[in-house]
C-alpha cells in the first residue's frame, strides 16, 4: 500500500467507524459495495464537520461574543489535508483520533434515530410520505409488540406460537423471530387452540409466505344498541 492510500484510508477512518456500526446494529436491506463506500464518504465527512463545528462552538466560548469579529477562526487541518492530500504533508492523527470519537457518538445517535423510527414517524405525519422506512410489514408488526405477547401461525403446520417478543431479525426472503415464555398450540379443525407445551424460548426462522403474525385475541366488545 503506497503513501496516497494509507492517507486515504486514514481520513475515511471515522466513516469506516460509523458504516461498520450501522450495518451492524440496524436492520437494513444488505448494502452494495456502491452504497458502501459512499456512506463510508458522507459519514466521514459528517464526523469532521461535526468536529468542525464543536472546535468553532469552543473558539466562541473562549474569545466571547465581544471579540468574536475581530478573533481569527482556526478551522481543521484535516481540510488543509484533504485539499492537498497527494502532496507530503503530515497526517494529523488527533484531528482522525478525535473524529472517530465524534463518528462513534454519531452513529449511537444514528442508531437510536432509527429505532425509534422518528423520522419516519415525522415525515407521515407531515403528509410527506406514507411508507415507513425501509422495513416489510412483518417487521413492523414485531417492532409494534416488542415486548408485548403476539401470536405465530403456522396455519400449514396447524400450530400456533404465543410469546413476548425478544429479538427480531429479517433477511431476504425470510423472517427469524425469537419469543420468550412462549406456549406452543395446535389449531383443530374446528379452530379452537390446544396446548401442547410451554418453553423459554423459542427461535422461528420461516419465509414469510409461511406464517401469520396477529396480536393476541381478545373477547369481542359488547356494544349496546
Amino acid at each position: 500500500m503506497d503513501e496516497l492510500s494509507i492517507k486515504i484510508v486514514m481520513l475515511l477512518f471515522p466513516g469506516i467507524i460509523t458504516t461498520i456500526f450501522l450495518d451492524k446494529f440496524t436492520e437494513h436491506k444488505p448494502w452494495g459495495n456502491y452504497i458502501y463506500s459512499l456512506l463510508i464518504i458522507f459519514y466521514g465527512i459528517l464526523a469532521y464537520f461535526t468536529l468542525q463545528l464543536i472546535q468553532l462552538f469552543c473558539q466562541f466560548l473562549h474569545v466571547g461574543i465581544d471579540n468574536w469579529k475581530e478573533y481569527k477562526v482556526v478551522f481543521l487541518d484535516s481540510w488543509q489535508f484533504v485539499y492537498n492530500v497527494s502532496q507530503k504533508n503530515e497526517i494529523p492523527y488527533s484531528e482522525i483520533m478525535w473524529a472517530g470519537v465524534v463518528a462513534l457518538i454519531n452513529a449511537m445517535l444514528l442508531c437510536r434515530l432509527e429505532k425509534t423510527e422518528v423520522l419516519s414517524r415525522f415525515l407521515q405525519k407531515c403528509g410527506i410520505t406514507d411508507k415507513y422506512g425501509i422495513y416489510s410489514v412483518f417487521v413492523l408488526m414485531s417492532k409494534k409488540y416488542e415486548g408485548n405477547y403476539i401470536d405465530a401461525l403456522f396455519y400449514s403446520k396447524n400450530l400456533m406460537y404465543r410469546g413476548i417478543i425478544d429479538s427480531i431479525n429479517e433477511k431476504e426472503n425470510e423472517y427469524e423471530l425469537i419469543l420468550r415464555d412462549v406456549t406452543l398450540y395446535r389449531i383443530e379443525d374446528s379452530g379452537n387452540l390446544k396446548p401442547i407445551s410451554e418453553m423459554d424460548h423459542v427461535c422461528l426462522a420461516c419465509s414469510y409466505k409461511d406464517l401469520i403474525l396477529q396480536s393476541p385475541n381478545r373477547p369481542p366488545s359488547s356494544y349496546k344498541w
